[in-house]
């Protein structure tokens, strides 16, 4: 073997000291050991000496160790002159430029300098990945699986993911050391050999189990290329010998991870297969904590969204890192349904990426950028080809390994996303892309000819790279530290005497200080500040300040304008919170929230058609809840508001299969409200009792009879009073009847209870207006329209 073995330098006919070729590979273990090693191996699974621990946003934190461990390793590279040897280094520059062009016009800033941060580790980490030689191939082809074995531990010990964040992250960065253990059983000896097989069988367990079948791609996609490289080794039967073991052993291990859904079709009838990302256990329900969804058809249902994108957005895409932010007008409403769970999830899971990385970079680079690491990812899967048939041992495995993650890029993002997969996967991208391992150790070295002179280009072409990171790396410092700030969340809870959990205000502040030091612009703390001054009650105007904010970062988030809209309407501003309920539908006309959101809106500015049609598409939808629907009934008829109150209680009743109630009948809400005390339905006896009392009242007063009128609506306003609810319709109606009936003070009284909105006036009948008009207790009244039809009635 080489490693053990003085190994030439092709660039300047130096020789490298086995000790450089094995420190290249430690440079490479050492970084995950840090993401990985120590919250598995000393917390026995339970992560809590993890980086990731209770962080809402693992991804920043990997992004930024992953970019800063890529710059020792990427300087000894360069300082050995190998990193020129990377095929399609200048692919990497392209996305790079493209990035960099992009970053000034980005909306989700954060979201773009965390992607540049990403694209330059994945430069750095190639450039490592070429560099590696036998002896750092050897190291890294033995610890990758040890690596695997202890996030495998963590992942049986907890639930899914273990520290990575989800079962996502997991299989992403287990798979290639789950591959690898196939060649390390095969010629490994003693415990390297039970190692190999222990890694590779746990691992194909756990994600069949899961399920993750992008790891089982992965494992098959490592078998079909073991398939293709035996015929391609030609006569040399050792090298078609090895291949066909390896080729069997990964079929086992395929099909082991099969049996568990095999077994799940044949008891369940094909039951819809988990989602493919699942929270782990001990993580953190947090507004804004970015989680993935899982599933085959949810991925083919984005891919096919993914090209509108690109007609709005080419040819130069959407930006580094900001698909989540410009993908959202694009949803399909099917896949959104998938990614709510049938609507249990409230409000839609944001897409963070497309689960290809192929299509992400597309869409976030467009055609050129975009097509650069297209082109890169086909050039890595060729040489794979190559050094399966031609390479020696560890060669053979780190292709194996690199196409498994090659497939996995096409239904997940282990490459542009996720804390740890893209540090394995750029440095064995890297690995198959040197020219020193293009063919059989024969060939190995081989000088190419070079524009520039061999000491100048070894040192220049990864050097851009290297100043790329070294530039980047205060960005990399500021994404560690806020997302660990952000992982003292959890920590801020308190729980209540009744043992209910909330967050404590004062700690959570500090908290997104800290965090907002690092990461100012982070959705993430944009939301969590705007959920917490709502949850503190701060004046309307600083909530605005927050919400626009987040709305500038991401302009099309569906939480954000929701909450945009909800605190408009709380603050009378209903043109306002129609703009942002009517942007949020654009988003997801199928929301039962959004839309019961507009049914609320409509109650408030008594638009009674506006309600009939909110209820009318959430029937069609087949979201008619109707115990929303009663509630909301019987709400707004204590409130006194029967004209937006018919079609709801309309709707309630025929829901439940109710005798109808025609609220402008006195006689028939006098026989309900008898009817619901006989059946001890206490709050729908007194929102009926509050409906005739009000109709009684108004019949009073259009007769003269104002005093009498203003008794009924004492009557309504009291027991409206008692339920709780909004009585400000009540309290104008006696203001208005006692300034009719001549009794000023008394209705001065009841006016100065207010201030009230204009659009109460609107609705008053036309003596109370007027009466209010003529003392002089209102100024002006607002044009009249639609009254409450008012029909006679017997007492």
């Amino acid at each position: 073997m080489e490693s053990n073995e003085t190994v030439a330098h092709a660039g300047h006919g130096r020789a490298d000291a086995p000790s450089l070729e094995v420190l290249q590979g430690w440079l490479v273990l050492l970084p995950l050991a840090v993401l990985c090693l120590p919250g598995e191996l000393l917390s026995a699974g339970s992560g809590a000496l993890s980086p990731f621990q209770g962080a809402p946003d693992t991804t920043s934190i990997g992004v930024g160790i992953v970019a800063l461990s890529a710059i020792p390793a990427a300087l000894l590279a360069t300082l050995r002159g190998r990193g020129s040897r990377l095929l399609g280094l200048p692919l990497f520059y392209i996305v790079l430029a493209f990035a960099a062009y992009h970053l000034p016009r980005a909306a989700d800033t954060f979201g773009a300098w965390r992607s540049v941060t990403g694209l330059a580790a994945a430069a750095g980490w190639a450039i490592a990945g070429t560099a590696l030689g036998p002896g750092g191939r050897m190291v890294v082809a033995r610890g990758l699986p040890v690596i695997s074995l202890l996030l495998l531990v963590g992942a049986f010990t907890t639930d899914g993911g273990a520290a990575l964040g989800n079962s996502g992250d997991f299989s992403e960065a287990a798979l290639p050391g789950a591959v690898l253990g196939a060649g390390l059983f095969l010629r490994g000896r003693g415990l390297l050999s039970v190692l190999g097989l222990a890694v590779l069988g746990l691992f194909a367990a756990k994600v069949g189990a899961i399920p993750v079948y992008a790891g089982l791609l992965g494992l098959g996609a490592a078998a079909l290329a073991a398939a293709i490289g035996m015929p391609l080794a030609g006569e040399d039967s050792d090298r078609r010998a090895s291949c066909a073991r390896r080729l069997r052993l990964l079929l086992v291990a395929l099909l082991v991870g099969l049996t568990p859904m095999g077994y799940r079709l044949a008891t369940s009838g094909g039951d819809e297969a988990a989602p493919a990302e699942v929270l782990v256990a001990g993580g953190q329900d947090t507004a804004g904590a970015d989680t993935t969804t899982g599933g085959f058809a949810f991925r083919l249902k984005t891919w096919a969204r993914v090209p509108t994108l690109l007609g709005v957005h080419a040819p130069l895409g959407a930006g580094p890192g900001q698909f989540q932010a410009a993908f959202p007008p694009f949803r399909d409403p099917a896949e959104i349904e998938a990614s709510s769970f049938d609507r249990r999830e409230p409000t839609p899971i944001e897409v963070e990426h497309a689960h290809n990385d192929p299509l992400t970079a597309v869409a976030e680079l467009g055609y050129v950028g975009g097509g650069a690491f297209v082109l890169l990812l086909l050039l890595a899967l060729v040489r794979c080809v190559k050094l399966i048939a031609s390479g020696e041992d560890d060669q053979r495995d780190l292709a194996l390994a690199t196409v498994a993650v090659l497939a996995n890029c096409t239904v997940n993002s282990p490459l542009l996303y996720g804390p740890v997969a893209p540090l394995i996967g750029f440095c064995l991208i890297g690995s198959v892309l040197g020219r020193d391992g293009s063919g059989p150790s024969g060939e190995a070295g081989a000088e190419r000819p070079r524009v520039l002179s061999g000491q100048w280009y070894d040192r220049l072409a990864p050097g851009l790279a290297l100043v790329a990171l070294l530039l980047l790396s205060p960005r990399a410092v500021s994404l560690i530290r806020y997302g660990r700030a952000m992982a003292e969340v959890p920590d801020a809870r308190i729980v209540l005497d009744d043992g209910r959990e909330k967050l404590d205000a004062q700690r959570l502040r500090g908290i997104l200080d800290r965090a907002g030091e690092h990461a100012p612009q982070s959705p993430i703390v944009l939301e969590t500040r705007r959920a917490l001054l709502a949850a503190e009650g701060a004046p309307a105007e600083e909530q605005r300040a927050a919400l626009d904010a987040w709305l500038k970062r991401r302009p099309h988030s569906f939480a954000a304008l929701m909450n945009r809209g909800v605190l408009e309407a709380r603050e009378g501003e209903y043109e306002a919170a129609e703009r942002a309920f009517h942007r949020a539908l654009s988003l997801d006309r199928g929301s039962p929230v959004l839309l019961e959101n507009l049914v609320r809106l409509a109650c408030d500015r008594r638009w009674d058609t506006d309600v009939e049609e909110g209820l009318q598409m959430l029937s069609d939808l087949g979201r008619l809840d109707p115990a929303f629907v009663r509630q909301l009934a019987l709400e707004k008829t204590l409130e006194g508001r029967l004209r937006v109150a018919a079609p709801l209680v309309a709707s309630w009743r025929a829901a439940e299969g109710l005798e109808a109630i025609d609220l402008d009948d006195a006689n028939a809400t006098y026989r309900a409200q008898k009817d619901a005390a006989a059946r001890g339905e206490a709050l729908e006896r007194d929102a009926f009792a509050v409906a005739t009392k009000v109709l009684f009242g108004v019949q009073d007063l259009s007769g003269g009879n104002a005093q009498q009128a203003a008794t009924q609506f004492r009557l309504a306003y009291q027991k409206a009073r008692d339920a709780g609810v909004d009585t400000t319709t009540l309290r104008l109606l006696m203001a208005g009847s006692f300034a009719a009936a001549g009794d000023i003070p008394v209705a001065t009284g009841w006016m100065e209870t207010g201030p009230f909105q204009r659009l109460e006036y609107v609705f008053l009948p036309h003596e109370a207006r007027q009466a209010l008009l003529n003392t002089g207790l209102v100024e002006s009244m607002p044009m009249r329209i639609d009254q409450v039809p008012v029909f006679s009635t017997d007492r």
